[in-house]
């Protein structure tokens, strides 16, 4: 398995952008105004998260970063979140996972040092840095939910659902960010050396 530096999975972000570009112009085509303007912003995050993430986050974070944001971007431009079975509740799972991952070790870099010993509490901020970008996605669907012809919310238990997933995404990710920045207790300065 390539690793998660592995420079394959920055290219595979930048064509999964033109994918979400060509989407843009397949929209237009089929006369969906709406669903074009919402590929495009998907787009424009993709363009400016790889450029600004570039230095920031490992290869397969961004990669996943854009795969999460094509797969809602298709969900809202073609309707998946209501035709296709459980597709709302794992892109909402994925993609707080893959936010999470990607921008919270970007956040939290610099600081996992300080958390060493007390692992528990990064994997908290972390895991809380993922739920409110959750929540704040529920909020921008309210919103989108404004717009003529997008009907995005299905009441509450899709949200409470939702919200759930996001949970569950955002812990996963800071489980995995604990293991990748290393941020595990030091030996006391007394203790024997390890054999």
């Amino acid at each position: 398995m390539a690793s998660i530096g592995w420079q394959g999975y920055r290219i595979a972000a930048w064509v999964l952008t033109a994918a979400l570009a060509v989407a843009v112009l397949l929209a237009l085509a089929q006369g969906k105004v709406t669903a074009a303007v919402l590929l495009a912003l998907a787009c424009a995050a993709s363009v400016g998260f790889v450029l600004w993430a570039r230095d920031k986050a490992a290869p397969l974070f961004l990669f996943l970063f854009v795969l999460g944001l094509g797969a809602n971007a298709a969900g809202y431009a073609w309707h998946f979140f209501k035709t296709v079975g459980p597709y709302d509740e794992l892109v909402h799972g994925f993609t707080i996972f893959a936010i999470t991952l990607a921008l919270g070790i970007a956040v939290f870099r610099r600081v996992a040092p300080t958390f060493r010993d007390h692992p528990a509490l990064f994997v908290v901020a972390v895991a809380s840095f993922g739920i409110a970008v959750g929540a704040l996605w529920e909020v921008a669907e309210w919103l989108l939910d404004l717009i003529p012809g997008l009907t995005i919310l299905n009441g509450y238990t899709d949200t409470i659902t939702d919200l759930i997933m996001d949970a569950i995404g955002a812990s996963l990710a800071a489980l995995l960010s604990l293991a990748v920045l290393d941020v595990r207790p030091r030996p006391p300065r007394d203790a024997p050396p390890r054999r």
